[in-house]
């Protein structure tokens, strides 16, 4: 049977909370914020940190309802900001303003009122009582992105009228509605890296004077895009095209690369004296869009080298973290 231990007052009512360690992060809904207590002894818990709006607009904690805490960061949602408020909490004693995300802009969310929040992995998922289903990147917390929103009845009758809760287990969102007296069923599957994580060969291909021909083959469903970096020594160096030359780069965030057709085009540049040749395919979504990769095409410069075709199938999805291999 359940048994009191203990109870603490939470400045402008306690609404939501979520505990990691020794700490319980509360949201208060009247005080516009968040309170930290220290539950290291459950009998006698403290509070130790607080943070509020202070009516900034860069902040969104206007009535703040639901929090999600992973690691050093809290996610609070604001439906008296139409928002998303992120905190740094790695000082219990002294959360921190992050950044916050809007449902103004020029990207349409399904942010309006949203009530509910939780985090799994690198995807924050959020409930809006007056649109539905909201699903942020967040694995940068300093700019989260919107990936992809599910809007009450469109474009199919579901019940997200006045969405009030979600648990997420797997490929599925469990959704509350006050509004439809249901529970909602969303498959979440359809998540796709934003990090634009890169797949290479283990095998160099060794040229004698020249690689003459750099081609791809997306597969027939791809949606998305393929850019790369090439290494005429086995990896020691990587270059891309800058539209005018060849440069040398250390980035492996999908920056600073170039699309096929540009390196096809320069590739007989690259290196003339012979050499050991990778590539790097970075692939390129904004979260809803699979990318696939069928097969690279490499030549030299000999007559009698054959094409080395990487025949392999590359898909950029969450849940397959081996083709990332930096």
């Amino acid at each position: 049977m359940p048994a009191h231990v203990a109870a603490i007052s939470i400045t402008g009512g306690a609404i939501d909370v979520s505990v990691l360690g020794d700490y319980a992060y509360v949201t208060s809904f009247s005080g516009h914020g968040v309170e930290i207590l220290d539950i290291s002894t459950p009998t006698s818990p403290a509070s130790v940190g607080r943070i509020n709006d202070n009516k900034d607009p860069a902040i969104a904690m206007r009535f703040a309802r639901g929090i999600a805490v992973v690691g050093d960061y809290a996610y609070v949602a604001s439906p008296g900001d139409d928002g998303v408020e992120i905190l740094n909490i790695s000082d219990p004693t002294n959360p921190t303003h992050v950044t916050a995300i809007f449902d103004t802009g020029p990207v349409p969310k399904a942010l309006d009122r949203p009530i509910d929040i939780t985090v799994v992995e690198n995807y924050a998922y959020v409930v809006s009582a007056d649109e539905g289903f909201e699903i942020l990147d967040v694995s940068d917390p300093t700019a989260p992105k919107h990936i992809a929103a599910i809007y009450d009845d469109v474009p199919v009758a579901t019940a997200l009228y006045l969405a009030n809760g979600i648990t997420v287990v797997g490929d599925y969102a469990y959704v509350a509605s006050a509004g439809d007296d249901g529970v909602e069923i969303l498959d979440i599957s359809g998540r796709y890296s934003t990090d634009s994580p890169y797949v290479t060969i283990s095998t160099p291909q060794t040229f004698v004077t020249t690689i003459d021909s750099f081609t791809e083959t997306p597969a027939v469903d791809n949606e998305g895009t393929v850019s790369y970096q090439v290494s005429p020594d086995n990896g020691t160096t990587w270059n891309y095209w800058n539209g005018t030359a060849w440069t040398t780069t250390t980035q492996t965030g999908g920056t600073e690369t170039s699309p096929a057709s540009d390196i096809n085009a320069n590739i007989a540049t690259l290196d003339t004296d012979g050499g050991n040749f990778l590539w790097r395919a970075y692939l390129v979504s904004n979260g809803t869009q699979k990318v696939e990769l069928d097969q690279i095409d490499s030549t030299e410069s000999l007559y009698f080298s054959p094409p080395m075709r990487h025949g392999k199938r590359f898909l950029n999805e969450v849940l397959q973290p081996y083709i990332k291999e930096n």
